[in-house]
């Protein structure tokens, strides 16, 4: 992944307002594709770092932060390889819970959903299926 420098505007600050509107484009790009936190892999935390940037007013710091985030999130293709690895992430997380037996046969049906999806290339459906799935485990 290739991360792009943000070159600082001409008065070297930026402002909330900057910063504001590029958490918006973040967040606005993560719901149209369906993404979750755990989805960012690596960059997960780049979220919760750019609102501590935001509490300490680090103006800079979060526009860079908010910048790379937005990079991260449009560098992320809905694919084949997205959705094998999301159900893996599924599946563990699924092993680590205790989930009733109700739970289970949904999940398991869920994933038969899945699987039908990830068989068609209906990409999207199998990544919004899947992040209904992840609902259903506390």
């Amino acid at each position: 992944m290739i991360i792009q420098q943000v070159a600082p505007p001409k008065s070297g600050n930026y402002s909330r307002k900057e910063v504001d509107a590029l958490v918006a484009r973040a967040k606005a790009a993560m719901s149209k594709k369906g993404l979750m936190a755990s989805d960012l892999g690596a960059q997960s935390s780049l979220e919760g770092e750019v609102t501590k940037a935001l509490t300490d007013s680090d103006w800079t710091r979060g526009y860079i932060l908010a910048n790379q985030l937005v990079q991260t999130i449009d560098a992320i293709q809905i694919n084949r390889a997205f959705i094998g690895a999301k159900v893996q992430r599924l599946q563990n997380r699924v092993k680590s819970a205790n989930v009733d037996e109700a739970t289970q046969g949904q999940l398991t049906e869920g994933l038969k959903d899945v699987l039908q999806k990830y068989g068609d290339q209906d990409f999207a459906a199998a990544n919004r299926k899947i992040n209904q799935l992840y609902g259903l485990i506390k």
